[in-house]
C-alpha cells in the first residue's frame, strides 16, 4: 500500500505493454512450434510412451524458441519496472542499478 502511495498507481502497472508483449510473442511462438512439430509425432496407435516422450520432447523445442523470442521482451520489462521503481522513496538502489546495466 505504501507503494502505491509514493509512486501512485500508474507506477504499478510500469511495463504492462512491455509484458504484454512479452507474454504474447512467448505465447504465439511456443503454440506455432509445438503445432509444426506435431505432425511428425507417433500415430495415435504408437504406445503411450512414445506419445509422451514424443510431447515432452516437443515442449521442450517450443519452449526454448519461445524463450530466445521472449528474451528481449523481458529484457524491456524488466528495465521499465526497475525504471519506474528507482522513482520511488525507499528503492533508490534501483536506479543505481539501472543505470549500470548496459
Amino acid at each position: 500500500l505504501s507503494s502505491i502511495v509514493r509512486g501512485g498507481i500508474a507506477k504499478m502497472y510500469s511495463g504492462l505493454s512491455a509484458t504484454v508483449g512479452k507474454h504474447f510473442a512467448h505465447s504465439t511462438v511456443y503454440f506455432a512450434v509445438f503445432e509444426e512439430l506435431r505432425p511428425y509425432g507417433p500415430g495415435r496407435s504408437a504406445p503411450k510412451w512414445k506419445q509422451i516422450g514424443f510431447d515432452l520432447s516437443t515442449g521442450f523445442a517450443a519452449g526454448v524458441a519461445a524463450g530466445t523470442v521472449n528474451n528481449p521482451f523481458d529484457v524491456v520489462k524488466t528495465r521499465h519496472q526497475v525504471a519506474a521503481a528507482s522513482g520511488i522513496a525507499g528503492h533508490e538502489l534501483a536506479g543505481d542499478f539501472a543505470s549500470r546495466v548496459p
